[in-house]
């Protein structure tokens, strides 16, 4: 979070790397839905593996404050479940 708000702090500079890896190496399920939901095909923008504060997420719509996480291996790790614990209190 910023110091100076209550508010998450969007994409920090910190995370970069690691989301341009996470957006070069979609998983099957991720892949099969950012073809349904980019270009605005359901009227809305979409971003995939957007940061939000220190977590970054499989999909974010700004306008409709929507977050999409999808399971799978990489959302099974006891880390990753505790991330998203951590997330919910935000």
């Amino acid at each position: 979070m910023d110091k100076n708000s209550n508010k998450p702090q969007f994409n920090p500079s910190h995370t970069k790397p690691l989301r341009q890896n996470l957006r070069r190496n979609l998983t099957p399920a991720e892949r099969i839905l950012w073809q349904r939901i980019r270009n605005k095909q359901l009227g809305v923008k979409f971003r995939r593996q957007h940061g939000i504060g220190p977590y970054i997420v499989d999909f974010y719509c700004a306008e409709c404050s929507l977050v999409i996480e999808l399971d799978g291996e990489t959302h099974s790790t006891a880390s990753h479940i505790n991330t998203i614990t951590s997330a919910k209190r935000l």
